[in-house]
């Protein structure tokens, strides 16, 4: 049977990833200088927690070369497909590749996602459902390879404080946004984080995101849509209502990577592109 091997980014929780039989790699997070294994040492409440108490943001790192190679080894005679965030995001699918070099295997497939969380938790689940339907490696990765480039995922910052703290926005600009209550709608694409939409009030935005997906986009019902959120659940409640899609998978908290960008208060929704 073939082994999946996912980073921590996929936001999803470690119990439902065992249960899945998929091996989890952990990236690092470091807050005032204290190190946690994402996913593992720090629960996503007290990890907003920190970042809200801390003058400085909280940092993450790769997975390591080492790690990799580590989780490799434990799988010496099956064939692995390993699942990693954007590689314009993070370092995490270089380290898999140097892993796979240093132990010299030519059954481990890396996969860079082009993505991160919900999107990217979505394929580990198709890729699982394949490996448990029977299907071989190579049918499972020319999959990944075909849905990869149909992935879409918007996020709306309930905050401008967070875009400060890390650099991304100046200090008086941030102050103006917060006074005008300005929220800011991104996307992830490819890896590349872009400015959307920037809108005032959750309620408007919510709206104006729901209109971008529906207008711009034809989602595949077929495959797994999903919604995430950092710390406000009732924002999620709120866009539920006038969601452009009926969610397929549970609604999730969004982890350290997308969390330490935009702080709490983030919606995020994830789908695949109908060709």
């Amino acid at each position: 049977m073939t082994v999946i091997i996912a980073d921590s980014a996929c936001d999803l929780p470690l119990q439902e990833l065992e249960q899945l039989n998929v091996e989890m790699v952990s990236l690092k997070v470091f807050v005032d200088g204290k190190e946690y294994a994402d996913g593992r040492d720090l629960t996503f409440e007290r990890f907003y927690e920190l970042m809200d108490e801390s003058e400085v943001l909280p940092k993450t790192s790769l997975v390591s070369v080492g790690d990799f190679i580590e989780a490799f080894n434990r799988y010496p005679d099956k064939d692995i497909i390993v699942l990693t965030m954007a590689s314009k995001l993070s370092g995490t699918y270089q380290s898999a590749m140097l892993a796979k070099e240093s132990v010299g295997r030519n059954n481990i497939y890396v996969l860079d996602s082009g993505t991160v969380s919900v999107p990217l938790g979505a394929l580990i689940k198709i890729a699982v459902q394949m490996r448990d339907c029977g299907q071989q490696t190579s049918e499972i990765v020319a999959k990944m390879r075909e849905l990869i480039p149909k992935i879409y995922i918007y996020a709306i910052l309930d905050s401008l404080k967070y875009l400060v703290k890390g650099g991304r926005l100046t200090g008086l600009k941030g102050k103006i946004g917060e006074v005008l209550n300005l929220k800011p709608i991104v996307s992830i694409r490819d890896g590349i984080v872009s400015p959307v939409a920037m809108v005032r009030g959750m309620k408007k935005a919510q709206a104006v995101l729901a209109r971008i997906v529906r207008e711009k986009h034809h989602v595949d019902p077929s495959l797994p849509q999903g919604l995430a959120y950092t710390v406000h659940l009732k924002y999620i409640d709120q866009f539920l209502k006038i969601c452009p899609f009926t969610p397929t998978q549970k609604t999730y908290h969004l982890g350290s990577v997308v969390g330490s960008y935009g702080g709490p208060g983030v919606v995020a929704v994830g789908f695949f592109e109908k060709e």
